[in-house]
């Protein structure tokens, strides 16, 4: 039944008057919008629509072709032709990218919730460059500077079809030069992974290649995991990921099957920007799993060296610089890989020449060395390879570590603990233990790396180890020494290597033995006592003698060790020392004097320590042997050869040394720690 007009009047005259103003203006604003729509002239609006996004952008965007746009629809169309992205003032290159020709289908309706759904992207002939300079200034980055906690979400794309694209990223704080080509080829039934990402370049002076593809993009649907596949291959070094993205396009959730290996953990640097540390060659797996800005890797397992590893890491980038929370396990450690964690080589490693590999954790010198300086270098025991202060100032992170047994020849190590933090340039291990099957090794490092020339404290003490653990005895002998050791170094030093912290150190080092029992052959040989040393030593005999005290307290200087007091007092001898250890050239010039307590037949010559700390050697005074023989000489001419013998014979008169002074002295200067048996 239509309505009358007079109550069609009545109803527009009660309507307020602003309310019809503002109906009339949306009904005007339609319609010139939809004349517009489907008459614009687009191609004369390209310079205002370049010159509205370079101003939002910060950078120049023009199009150059042609530009087409079909509005009229719930599916518009837009393409452009010869449409070019400029970079950055701070740039070399003028263009960041420049596309042959763009197609876009955009789904209107979903944009009404906040949904950007593109129907279709058809790139053709695109040339990208990505650069980001050291001071890690990127061109793709159009936030102005301003920081985003917040992963990376792109618009949904339900069909991606690329033709010749080309890609070239530099990257300068990680020395990345990488070329590649992308395509997708949109047609059903032609590949199961039409998506494919794929090229090679230098990754800090070493060549790598990398390998993307990716399931089929025609009629993906938002809530569908998108799969994928990555390789990546540097040198010895090789990452095979295998996943899924949650949600497709948007990064913060995805999960990868992640399995990598390589010489040196300490080379993924590069890949991934963590300061890991240097190891052996290395063989590890665990499910990746991305949480908006963390990322977790459980599962985690594999071989380092001759050593298993497995746990759970975590990494948090919320802030953009990255921290590692991490618990680890080994069920079998292999001593011998713990020598590259300073920056020794691998035993599994060769000693050839590295200039072309990754730099590591812990890099080369900066300055070339001659031959005879490398000869020297490789002959040392502290290792000479410069910790990268860079990278250490360059994340945080929370370790703990624990292995169950270890493997090891020469020390009978049943575990080991540590934890490790670093925080603002700061890296401590604290606390660290090993442990012996009696006794322990217990204490701190702490390593600030806050300046260009690190400055490192260490603190350990050896508390109740069994000396025959030590030294265990052969053939079903007696052991040739028991009793327990303590001992104590407090070191603090200056430099980016092992070496040359040693060769700066200042601080205090001293073991002691309260009390044992020594092989009597060993006691009588350290005085050189040729008849009962030889004798006994020649049958065989274990027979034992009581070691009342030993000693040796050494204060350390600019890297030179100065025996303080070396004592050995046995019941048969006691054993002075002097000398001392330069920890910067690894010297060694030890003295070792024994003074029977008995008459005996002696030479009286110290027993010498020389050599250097990765090859010790030891001898006899010559000196004073060839002395002696002198006066042996002359007394074989004045009484008879037989008053030769006169030369060689001591009386024996040394007193019992005072053992409780000498351990009371090195325990106070040195802060031994006090036997609990005492």
């Amino acid at each position: 039944m239509p309505v009358p007009a007079r109550y069609r009047q009545t109803w527009f005259r009660r309507t307020p008057a602003w309310l019809r103003w503002l109906a009339a203006g949306i009904g005007a604003f339609v319609a010139v919008l939809f004349l517009f729509l489907a008459f614009a002239d687009w191609n004369a609006l390209r310079g205002p629509i370049g010159r509205f996004a370079s101003k939002t952008t910060g950078r120049e965007i023009k199009i150059e072709g042609s530009l087409e746009v079909h509005a009229l629809s719930l599916r518009p169309r837009i393409s452009a032709h010869d449409l070019v992205i400029g970079n950055p003032d701070w740039t070399k290159e003028r263009e960041m990218a420049r596309v042959g020709t763009l197609n876009l289908v955009v789904k209107l309706l979903p944009i009404l919730k906040g949904d950007v759904i593109l129907d279709l992207v058809d790139i053709d002939h695109a040339h990208v460059s990505l650069v980001r300079d050291a001071d890690q200034r990127a061109n793709w980055d159009l936030s102005g500077g301003a920081k985003s906690d917040k992963p990376t979400k792109l618009p949904v794309v339900r069909s991606l079809v690329v033709n010749e694209g080309d890609i070239h990223i530099v990257d300068e704080k990680r020395n990345l030069d990488f070329s590649g080509t992308v395509w997708s080829q949109e047609h059903p039934g032609e590949s199961a992974e039409p998506f494919r990402l794929e090229g090679k370049g230098q990754l800090n002076l070493a060549p790598f290649t990398l390998k993307i593809t990716g399931s089929s993009l025609l009629n993906v649907k938002p809530d569908k995991p998108y799969s994928f596949r990555a390789h990546i291959a540097e040198g010895p070094t090789t990452i095979d990921a295998r996943g899924t993205i949650e949600n497709p396009f948007d990064l913060s959730a995805l999960s990868a099957d992640l399995a990598i290996s390589g010489r040196d953990l300490a080379s993924l640097y590069t890949l991934t920007g963590l300061a890991l540390p240097n190891t052996p060659p290395y063989k590890v797996s665990g499910r990746l799993t991305r949480e908006g800005t963390t990322f977790r890797i459980r599962d985690f397992t594999g071989t380092i060296g001759a050593s298993d590893i497995a746990g759970e890491i975590s990494i948090n980038t919320t802030d953009g610089r990255p921290k590692v929370d991490a618990d680890l396990r080994s069920d079998n450690l292999d001593y011998k890989d713990l020598g590259a964690l300073l920056g020794g080589e691998s035993q599994e490693v060769s000693a050839k020449s590295t200039a072309q590999e990754p730099p590591d954790l812990m890099a080369s010198p900066a300055k070339k060395s001659s031959g005879s300086e490398k000869k020297a270098a490789s002959e040392r025991l502290l290792p000479d390879a410069r910790l990268d202060v860079q990278r250490v100032r360059g994340m945080d992170a929370k370790v703990r570590y624990r292995a169950k047994a270890i493997k090891t020849k020469d020390i009978p190590l049943e575990g080991v603990s540590l934890d490790v933090s670093l925080d603002n340039g700061v890296l401590k291990l604290e606390p660290l233990k090993f442990a012996f099957p009696q006794g322990r090794l217990a204490g701190s490092i702490e390593i600030d790396a806050r300046k260009d020339s690190p400055s490192t404290s260490l603190d350990l003490a050896l508390t109740e180890v069994r000396l025959e653990q030590l030294m265990p005895p052969g053939g079903g002998q007696e052991p040739a020494i028991e009793g327990i050791l303590q001992g104590r170094a407090k070191l603090t030093g200056k430099g980016g290597s092992v070496h040359d912290t040693a060769a700066s150190a200042d601080g205090t080092l001293a073991v002691v033995v309260p009390h044992g029992e020594i092989r009597k052959a060993f006691a009588e040989l350290m005085s050189i006592d040729i008849a009962r040393g030889l004798s006994l030593a020649l049958s065989g005999s274990d027979k034992q003698t009581s070691l009342r005290c030993g000693v040796a307290d050494f204060e350390v200087k600019n890297g030179l060790m100065s025996a303080q007091n070396v004592t050995i007092d046995t019941s048969v001898v006691e054993v002075t020392g002097s000398g001392t250890v330069n920890l910067a050239t690894e010297d060694i010039d030890l003295k070792l004097q024994g003074h029977p307590k008995q008459i005996s037949l002696r030479l009286r010559a110290p027993v010498t320590i020389g050599g250097q700390l990765a090859n010790p050697k030891i001898g006899i005074g010559t000196k004073a042997a060839l002395a002696q023989a002198g006066v042996a000489g002359a007394l074989s001419i004045v009484l008879t050869p037989i008053g030769s013998v006169l030369a060689f014979i001591d009386a024996g008169l040394v007193k019992q040394a005072d053992c409780a002074a000498l351990l009371s002295k090195a325990q106070e200067h040195a802060a031994v720690p006090r036997p609990a048996t005492e």
